[in-house]
């Protein structure tokens, strides 16, 4: 018998969509290395040229006018007066998927964003097409855009995600909540004086690990201002991503800090600098917040995205994981009042435990396999 297939789609590399379906992929290796993964931007696959300008509108918007993308989120107004030409727009993206899916003729097809899980499952009811679409939720609450009837199976990180689809009409028995897929090497325990030891860190130093996703956006020059004013001995990460213009920028405000402040770029081993770290500032994307909770990191977060990220903030907070800092200016004063009280940084922390789901890509391919009969 020829192996199984299984193709994950994504949208826009670099983002938690793809970092979840590697994840997943990764996992797959793990529980059942005969089965072959593929996993493909969808968009750039089908429109490679759309795919481009699809990308730079979204980080404009973000960056420029974030509240037209609050209005644009899970606007059940929007959706109802789009419905007719996204169902348009979906005929005519039927043939680029019946390509797609006969070039990598996949047993199974998972999907870790809502719009290429629509589109398959627009396929599926019109040609009939039989095989498994799974839907990968990779935030903390499920937007509108996330209904696709003809899934067989959706994955989702929380009860609260799975109420989410329950009231956009998805029945209860195609839903598990078994956390957000991350890298199963999040689950690996790494005692934190050796982690530290290991990146040459002082291990009796208070670490604060500072990100803004893989393109390293959000105010992290005045995060770096904020922290050289601490007035307690801290040393510093910060991951600048694939931001070169940013990772530049920090390293010519490191002589401030002198030796207690590492400027990274895009790195592979966020796992075993988080485990050298007490405390994460970042914004809380869905992938670097269950990252983060893996390796019992508590946050602060910064600048959320309207939208996905502000609902994720609400989550971390609402479990006393995570502090939230609308005004930067306050953030001197909240780390060393955090220093000061270590107590407090010990509760988050043993909050993180509770609700912290780091082998949750392992348990996610148990239950795809399980389609499969494997």
């Amino acid at each position: 018998m020829a192996p199984k297939k299984i193709l994950f789609l994504y949208i826009h590399p670099g983002t938690g969509h793809e970092a979840a379906a590697r994840a997943l992929q990764e996992a797959v290796r793990n529980v059942n290395p005969r089965v072959s993964t593929e996993a493909i931007d969808s968009l750039r696959y089908m429109y490679p040229i759309l795919s481009k300008v699809v990308s730079k509108t979204y980080s404009g918007i973000i960056k420029r006018t974030p509240q037209l993308w609050d209005y644009l989120y899970d606007n059940s107004d929007i959706l109802n007066a789009t419905a007719t030409l996204r169902n348009m727009l979906g005929k005519l993206k039927l043939k680029k998927i019946e390509k797609l899916l006969a070039f990598y003729d996949p047993d199974a097809v998972v999907c870790t964003q809502a719009a290429p899980c629509v589109l398959l499952s627009a396929y599926k009811e019109q040609t009939g097409w039989r095989k498994p679409l799974i839907g990968v939720v990779t935030d903390y609450r499920a937007h509108a855009y996330w209904y696709a009837p003809y899934t067989n199976l959706y994955i989702v990180p929380t009860g609260q995600t799975k109420q989410d689809l329950i009231q956009l009409g998805i029945p209860d028995r195609k839903i598990k909540a078994l956390g957000l897929p991350i890298d199963p090497k999040f689950a690996i325990t790494q005692d934190k004086i050796s982690a530290k030891q290991r990146m040459k860190l002082n291990p009796w130093l208070p670490t604060i690990l500072v990100m803004g996703g893989s393109q390293g956006l959000g105010p992290l020059d005045a995060v770096i201002k904020q922290l050289a004013e601490v007035r307690m001995p801290i040393q510093t990460i910060v991951i600048c991503g694939t931001n070169r213009k940013l990772r530049r920028k920090m390293k010519r405000q490191a002589f401030h800090f002198g030796s207690s402040l590492r400027i990274m770029g895009y790195t592979k081993n966020i796992d075993k600098i988080m485990a050298a770290c007490d405390l994460i500032i970042t914004k809380p994307g869905g992938m670097t917040s269950s990252e983060a909770l893996a390796k019992n990191l508590p946050l602060i977060i910064i600048s959320p995205i309207p939208g996905q990220e502000e609902k994720n903030s609400q989550f971390l907070c609402k479990h006393h994981v995570a502090i939230r800092l609308d005004d930067i200016s306050e953030l001197q004063q909240v780390i060393e009042y955090l220093i000061r009280h270590p107590e407090k940084l010990e509760a988050m922390r043993e909050n993180t435990e509770k609700i912290a789901k780091p082998n949750a890509s392992l348990l996610a391919v148990n239950s795809i396999l399980d389609l499969l009969n494997i």
